[in-house]
């Protein structure tokens, strides 16, 4: 998921609004200071996976097949052994 959202915020066809909300999910998972501190175990992240799931939601009709297959490229490249239809789970 943030890998397309990554490659959707790339992508000349996505309107600006919805690139912007990607960077500030994107950027919310960097952060070091949020909501939930990143070092605190097993919930630290669980904020900035959420705000990344509700913007790839929010933003999953305008993202077009390229960006899919290229991020689907991505991960083949990464993890040759895995199916990676199962992994995106798109």
């Amino acid at each position: 998921m943030l890998l397309v959202l990554w490659h959707a915020m790339q992508s000349p066809y996505l309107p600006m609004p919805e690139k912007m909300m990607i960077i500030g999910a994107l950027g919310y998972l960097i952060m070091p200071m949020d909501a939930v501190p990143d070092f605190i175990a097993g919930l630290g992240y669980a904020d900035d996976l959420t705000s990344a799931m509700f913007v790839f939601k929010a933003v999953r009709k305008s993202i077009g097949d390229d960006v899919i297959s290229s991020a689907k490229a991505d991960l083949a490249k990464l993890f040759p052994d895995k199916d990676i239809d199962d992994e995106l789970g798109i």
